[in-house]
């Protein structure tokens, strides 16, 4: 598969409206940064955590081409948030970026709600 390909199966199949928020310094100098893209957020596993809490992830497909276009440099990093089209804000725990040959198409996050 080639990079073009990779890219216009990402465009076709994520359709959900996400955004990644960045918030950078802290007190008076804090920055938010916010980027918009196109993904898919699903469950992912649900783990037990101490006495019988559980506690469940969620995953995330992002689409990255969108990402850059919006401003974002470099990669999406942990502690960054998504927000879903609803509205409901996620930590991202885990960053795995999808390359196809040395071309950045997209990313699988790791979330926790």
């Amino acid at each position: 598969m080639n990079p073009e390909t990779a890219k216009r199966l990402y465009r076709d199949n994520l359709y959900e409206p996400v955004t990644i928020r960045r918030i950078v310094g802290a007190g008076s100098t804090k920055v938010i940064e916010t980027y918009v893209s196109h993904g898919r957020v699903y469950r992912g596993e649900r783990r037990e955590l101490v006495g019988g809490i559980a506690q469940q992830e969620y995953n995330a497909v992002v689409d990255a081409t969108q990402l850059f276009n919006s401003g974002l440099v470099g990669d999406v990093q942990t502690q960054d948030y998504l927000i879903d089209m609803n509205g409901k804000r996620y930590t991202v725990t885990e960053v795995k970026p999808r390359r196809v040959k040395t071309t950045m198409v997209g990313y699988k996050l790791t979330l926790k709600a």
